[in-house]
């Protein structure tokens, strides 16, 4: 059990290392493109970068059932602000925002990250569920939530090249529905 727990310590920090490219490459990509969506996902990635330290810490600290319990929570209320503050911005989309438009190659490229980032995060929930720990158990949500609020960029990315005129409202939609989806799991994290 010990070995599991130090490989998940080595998993979490490298999820923390991609956490922090991805969320440097997609701010990157969000000022060449003059895309404010794009810097909003790169925050995103932020705050479940730091959501997962949290549970790297509470994992290295070795801390007790009550402990571990306050960083699960503390990690919920990570998700549930940095999701809420997403599906509020995805609602300028409703009132006379445009969408992101990004090029063909760009499009593909966020679409192949998204889904790399979606396999590795079940791969995490797949090896996490051999322990019953907490902060395991906090990983995978975090995984989830920030797996959803991706699948909205690549809609945004590929409508943005594949559909005639601007998909504001879908993607807005999109937005909304998939933030509050990442709230309601920091809001079960947070009562848990």
């Amino acid at each position: 059990m010990r070995r599991f727990f130090r490989d998940a310590t080595y998993f979490l920090k490298a999820s923390i290392a991609l956490n922090a490219i991805l969320a440097v490459g997609k701010l990157v990509a969000g000022i060449l493109t003059f895309s404010i969506f794009m810097c909003f996902h790169a925050f995103y990635n932020v705050g479940m970068g730091m959501a997962k330290y949290f549970i790297l810490a509470g994992i290295k600290k070795s801390a007790s059932r009550s402990e571990e319990y306050e960083v699960f929570r503390t990690v919920g209320i990570v998700v549930l602000a940095a999701s809420l503050v997403y599906a509020l911005y995805s609602v300028r989309l409703f009132i006379g925002g445009q969408s992101a438009r990004y090029p063909q190659v760009a499009a593909i490229t966020i679409a192949t990250v998204t889904f790399t980032e979606i396999v590795l995060n079940i791969q995490g929930i797949i090896s996490a569920k051999k322990a019953d720990r907490l902060m395991l158990h906090a990983n995978k949500l975090v995984g989830l939530a920030s797996s959803l609020i991706s699948l909205v960029l690549t809609q945004t990315a590929i409508m943005s090249f594949a559909h005639d005129g601007d998909a504001a409202f879908a993607n807005g939609l999109s937005g909304v529905f998939f933030g509050i989806c990442a709230a309601l799991i920091g809001l079960y994290m947070l009562l848990y």
